[in-house]
C-alpha cells in the first residue's frame, strides 16, 4: 500500500465509540471452544498498590464476544435492507470462499474490497481475509473485544463450575425379536437380519448423553468500534478525488448506527454458547459508554481494575482535552456510590455542555451516543 493510501485511510478515523460492561452471568456456558471444558484463564490485577494474582477465572474470548456481535449486526441489517453476502447472511463468518466454492453456489465476491464492502455489511464492519488471488488482500476489523473476563472482586471460595450431565432418550428402542417379526422372523434372510443389527445400531446412537460445564460469575469486558472506517476502502483510491472509495454515504450512516445498536443487544447476557438451554441468568452491573467526533477517545480501562469508572474518565478528560476533541459519556450504574458518581461528574465537567450523565437504563445512554454522533434518522430500508 502506498503512503498516500495510508495518510488517506488515517484521514477517515473520526466518529469513535468505546464501551466497558460489568455484569452478572448466573449459570452460563459461556464459550465452549472445547467439548466439555469452560475456557478459564489467569490474570493480574492492581489492588492496594500491588500486583495480585489469580491462576485461574471463566473467561469468555474476544472471538465469541465479536461472534454474537456479528450476529446481532447481520440481524439488524437483515431487517432494515442492507447487502449480506452469502455466508454471512448464513451466520458464517468466514474467510472469502475460494473461486471453486463460489461457482459451486453461483455467487460471487469481486476482487476489489471496495466491492467487497458495498455488497456485504460484515465484511464491512468485521473484516475479512481473501488469500486464492496473486496478492493475500485483508481488511482488519472495524471493532475489537477484549476477553469478557471473570472479575477476581469475587472470592475464590464462591467460584464453582459445575459439569451437567445431559440427555435425550428415543421413546422406545424395538427388541431384536419385535424387529425379526416384521422381517420374518428366524426364516428372514441375512440381508434382513443385517437390517436388524443395524437399525437397533442407528436408534441406540440417537440416545444423545452429552455433558455440559455451568458457571456464575461478575464478567467484565471492554470493545472500541471505528465507526468511521466502516464503508471505506482502504486499497482502492477514487480517481475523482485522490481519496479513498467509499460506499454510499447513508448506508454508512445506517451501518454505523446499527453496529453501535448491536452492541446494546448484547448486554443481557447474549454472548455465551448453547443459548438455546442456557441463557445466563444475566443482569447488567455497569455499562459505560463513550464516543468522540475526531477518533482521540481511548478504550475503557477494563472492569477487571478496581475504581475503572474514575479512572476511564480521567483517561477520557485527559485525551479528548489534548487533541481538542469533542466527546460524551453516557454510564448505567445504579449500584455505585453516590461519592463515586459525584467524584466522575466532576472530573467530566466541561463549561460548554455536562459531558458525563448517568442514565436509568443502558439503552437511554445508546439512545444518547446515536444522536450526538448525527446517526439518528438513517434506519430507512436502503440497497
Amino acid at each position: 500500500m502506498t503512503r498516500a493510501v495510508i495518510n488517506a485511510g488515517r484521514g477517515a478515523a473520526e466518529l469513535r465509540f468505546v464501551m466497558a460492561y460489568e455484569g452478572l452471568l448466573n449459570i452460563s456456558s459461556l464459550n465452549l471452544e472445547r467439548e466439555a471444558e469452560i475456557r478459564r484463564m489467569p490474570v493480574v490485577y492492581w489492588e492496594g498498590g500491588e500486583p495480585k494474582f489469580i491462576p485461574e477465572v471463566p473467561a469468555i474470548s474476544g472471538v465469541m464476544l465479536k461472534h454474537w456481535h456479528f450476529r446481532n449486526l447481520v440481524e439488524l441489517s437483515r431487517e432494515g435492507g442492507d447487502r449480506l453476502c452469502f455466508f454471512c447472511s448464513q451466520l458464517q463468518a468466514i474467510r472469502i470462499p475460494p473461486k471453486r466454492v463460489q461457482e459451486y453456489y453461483k455467487i460471487s465476491y469481486g476482487k476489489k474490497e471496495i466491492e467487497l464492502i458495498k455488497n456485504c455489511v460484515g465484511e464491512d464492519v468485521h473484516g475479512f481475509l481473501m488469500t486464492e488471488e496473486k496478492e493475500a488482500l485483508r481488511r482488519e476489523s472495524c471493532i475489537s473485544f477484549s476477553w469478557a473476563i471473570g472479575l477476581p472482586r469475587l472470592s475464590e471460595e464462591y467460584r464453582r463450575i459445575v459439569v451437567v450431565q445431559h440427555t435425550r432418550n428415543v421413546g422406545k428402542i424395538p427388541s431384536k425379536d419385535e424387529i425379526e417379526s416384521k422381517i420374518g422372523g428366524e426364516n428372514a434372510d441375512q440381508n434382513k437380519r443385517k437390517i436388524v443389527e443395524d437399525l437397533q445400531k442407528i436408534l441406540s446412537q440417537l440416545q444423545m448423553i452429552y455433558p455440559r460445564p455451568y458457571a456464575s460469575d461478575f464478567y467484565g469486558f471492554v470493545s472500541v468500534a471505528n465507526l468511521s472506517r466502516i464503508g471505506v476502502s482502504y486499497t482502492d483510491i477514487d480517481n475523482s478525488t485522490g481519496g479513498l472509495q467509499m460506499i454510499d454515504s447513508n448506508i454508512r450512516k445506517k451501518r454505523q448506527r446499527n453496529t453501535i445498536l448491536a452492541y446494546a443487544k448484547m448486554i443481557q447476557g447474549e454472548i455465551g454458547a448453547n443459548l438455546a438451554r442456557s441463557l445466563p441468568a444475566s443482569m447488567p452491573i455497569t455499562v459505560f459508554l463513550a464516543a468522540s467526533k475526531k477518533g482521540t477517545i481511548p478504550a475503557p480501562v477494563h472492569p477487571i481494575y478496581p475504581n475503572y469508572l474514575v479512572e476511564s474518565a480521567k483517561l477520557i478528560k485527559g485525551v479528548t482535552k489534548l487533541f481538542e476533541d469533542e466527546y460524551i459519556v453516557r454510564i448505567y450504574a445504579p449500584y455505585i456510590d453516590e461519592s463515586v458518581k459525584n467524584q466522575i461528574t466532576q472530573i467530566l465537567q466541561d463549561k460548554a455542555e455536562d459531558n458525563a450523565t448517568f442514565v436509568d437504563d443502558p439503552y437511554t445512554g445508546f439512545k444518547n451516543i446515536i444522536s450526538f454522533l448525527g446517526l439518528e434518522g438513517c434506519a430507512e430500508n436502503q440497497q
